[in-house]
């Protein structure tokens, strides 16, 4: 009878769990649904938007919007699963009491969101984040721009959805919550675990990249994109981020600021010409992982590290006083592509309703007739990058999941010898001019490489080099076949670092030494190898290339020069919280927080730099 008793008293716990999970996974498939809806009144609202909608373009819509979907409802559940968890031990009657006012507060908030977002977007052109918290300082202002007949005509209907919304949660669950059972304090177990689970949706799987407004990207039409994302998750994690969006940089009187800013970006009429082509030249930027001036031998770096590297560099046209503007890829890849410095707290690639808005060199080849292609062996949702490389107007992506399975054998994706391999296939067939950018990832930390070691050292250091030593042999592998196709002559390559490292070294966050990264031309059309030792950095390459290949007037970015034919040759860089410029007559390194400079004493480049992190902080606000 005791055995009895004990296997009775288990079953019900078990029909207890199994009632709270059911329960659980009804509650989620309420709020995704509830997700599902608020989409098709955006797609319905924003009708006039989405002209020639067919059954296929909005189910890729709720397809590529489902992962933000799953990870908004990840976060109401994690917080559910904890009531749950709190109250296993006491009947659904405390639940209730617990859950109802929780949900009818969010319900609220939510259909706040879900009213204002689809009427915003008309006047934004972007999905709904934490913007409209920059009005609630003056909110007189804000309301003097909409018609009463507008304000009440969305209050009322953000009291309506929400009534809505509640009446529907309360009539589906209430009833189904009040008559839970309490149960055992061991029960709590299943929940703990099930709350904690929540992580992986919230995460977008189990991946390196936690997920971002990105994943949804999958269109040329920038609406599909916006409307695959979640709104409700991205003013989450809009809020969630918004002390650093909000981070401002102001030094000088405004007025002041631009002059300096127009007299550092004076230009000569003339440039020197150092490439020549017959025709379109095809265009190739190779974007190399933390490849820094300390492993390159020509620039001063240690001997052997990238022996490919220099022996090309003596080929080409290497530029020796070249600098990163950041010390991240995201922030070092819109400073290339978008000749867009980097701000100090803060990356645009997180915010795609600003990258849409920024100048290319992809949107300048594409009006050219280039074909536009994106190389990169990992997630290209890592670091919000697929958003950005779609709104910068890249035709195709190339990323992990178009190769086979068994080439993804490291953290970051499948190596470097592979993509290599790729790109100079493609090059070999694509009908000409192709405009191609590889992003390489094997030299990234935790340098892990498919080769035998060939720097000797277990150090953070030596293992870097050894992995930089290996995708310089890719490099190296890589011209080897290129330089015997007949597209050779008539392409130019750009070998460039995202950013530039510590190591090998101790560099400091806001030494110059970090920052220092090669440049390097070749190419058919290079007439003659030579060493250029202006000052320069990564935002001024795309205005330095383009009119050496015939594109004088295509490109006309806020930041970035013309290196040949700039009056001023300086370089620009940020960390965290400051930045640094040097030129010809020194250096200076502000912090932010000192509130001074931490090196150099010059006070023209000082302001110089204040006038352009100012500047650069007022864009980005706006």
């Amino acid at each position: 009878m005791h055995i009895l008793r004990i296997y009775l008293i288990t079953l019900k716990d078990l029909k207890i769990v199994k009632a709270r999970i059911l329960l659980f996974l009804k509650i989620a498939l309420f709020w995704l649904v509830l997700a599902w809806i608020a989409r098709a009144w955006f797609l319905v609202y924003q009708h006039a938007a989405y002209p020639g909608a067919s059954f296929l373009s909005t189910l890729a819509i709720y397809f590529n919007g489902f992962k933000l979907d799953l990870s908004f409802v990840g976060y109401i559940m994690g917080v559910t699963g904890l009531v749950i968890t709190l109250t296993y031990i006491l009947n659904g009657k405390w639940l209730y009491r617990l859950l109802a006012p929780l949900y009818l507060l969010l319900m609220v908030f939510l259909s706040a969101v879900f009213v204002s977002d689809a009427e915003l977007y008309s006047h934004w052109g972007y999905r709904m984040d934490a913007t409209p918290l920059l009005y609630l300082k003056n909110p007189q202002e804000a309301f003097a721009s909409l018609e009463t007949g507008r304000i009440l005509w969305l209050t009322l209907a953000v009291l309506v959805v929400a009534t809505l919304g509640f009446v529907a949660f309360v009539k589906i669950f209430r009833t189904k919550i009040k008559e839970l059972p309490s149960g055992k304090i061991y029960g709590i177990l299943p929940f703990l675990i099930l709350t904690g689970a929540m992580i992986i949706p919230i995460r977008g799987g189990f991946g390196v990249a936690p997920i971002n407004s990105g994943n949804a990207y999958f269109s040329e039409k920038q609406f599909y994109n916006h409307a695959a994302i979640n709104v409700f998750w991205n003013v989450g994690h809009a809020l969630s981020k918004v002390n650093k969006t909000q981070k401002s940089y102001h030094y000088i009187e405004s007025a002041k600021a631009q002059k300096i800013f127009r007299q550092m970006h004076e230009a000569d009429s003339t440039a020197t010409q150092l490439v020549h082509y017959k025709n379109k030249p095809n265009v190739v930027i190779l974007i190399l992982e933390s490849f820094t001036n300390k492993i390159i031998e020509p620039l001063g770096g240690i001997e052997g590290v990238t022996p490919n590297f220099n022996e090309l560099s003596s080929e080409g046209i290497l530029f020796s006083r070249f600098y990163a503007n950041a010390d991240r890829s995201d922030k070092g890849i819109v400073a290339i592509l978008s000749s867009y410095p980097a701000l100090p707290t803060n990356s645009i690639i997180k915010y795609p309703e600003k990258t849409a808005k920024l100048p290319s060199l992809t949107s300048v080849f594409n009006q050219q007739g280039y074909k536009s292609t994106f190389y990169y062996g990992g997630d290209i949702d890592f670091a919000n990058m697929r958003s950005y490389i779609i709104n910068t107007g890249f035709q195709q992506i190339v990323s992990l999941k178009d190769f086979p399975g068994e080439l993804n054998d490291s953290k970051w994706g499948v190596h470097d010898e592979y993509v290599f391999q790729k790109v100079a296939q493609d090059i070999a067939q694509e009908e000409e001019p192709f405009f191609k950018v590889f992003f390489t990832l094997s030299s990234h930390d935790p340098f892990e490489v498919p080769m035998e070691q060939q720097i000797p050292g277990e150090d953070r250091a030596h293992k870097f080099m050894n992995s930089a030593f290996y995708t310089d042999q890719c490099l190296g592998n890589f011209f080897k076949q290129v330089k015997k196709l007949p597209q050779w002559e008539n392409t130019m390559f750009v070998l460039l670092a995202d950013h530039g490292s510590p190591r090998p070294g101790k560099s400091k966050v806001y030494e110059s030494e970090k920052y220092q990264i090669p440049m390097l031309w070749l190419g058919g059309g290079v007439d003659q190898p030579q060493q250029i030792n202006a000052y320069a950095s990564q935002m001024d390459m795309g205005p330095t290339l383009l009119p050496q290949i015939g594109f004088q007037d295509d490109y006309s970015p806020l930041f970035g020069r013309d290196i040949f034919r700039a009056n001023q040759q300086f370089a620009f860089y940020t960390y965290n919280d400051g930045f640094s410029f040097l030129t010809e007559k020194g250096a200076v390194i502000y912090d932010n927080r000192q509130q001074g400079l931490i090196a150099g004493e010059n006070k023209e480049l000082e302001q110089q730099g204040q006038a352009m992190l100012q500047i650069l902080s007022d864009l980005f606000s706006r």
